[in-house]
């Protein structure tokens, strides 16, 4: 099970390694999951209500997300 405090942990090392080497939060988490061996596929678990808005925030802006907002009939 995993603690509230190591979500904690994880999000502050993900904002350190973000600023420290400019990096997007995805970047962070790719480089944080190859520093420690950790796969990306279990870091799901770790990701903070307010580091996923992040993600979600850079997602968008990348267009990796699927528009959600209703369109306009043709």
């Amino acid at each position: 099970m995993i603690t509230k405090e190591e979500i904690q942990n994880f999000e502050r090392e993900i904002e350190k390694i973000s600023s420290t080497f400019k990096m997007s939060p995805l970047e962070a988490i790719v480089q944080y999951c190859t520093i420690t061996g950790l796969e990306p596929a279990s870091c799901s678990k770790l990701i903070s209500k307010s580091l996923k808005a992040k993600l979600s925030m850079e997602a968008n802006r990348l267009n990796l997300l699927k528009k959600t907002g209703r369109s306009l009939p043709k």
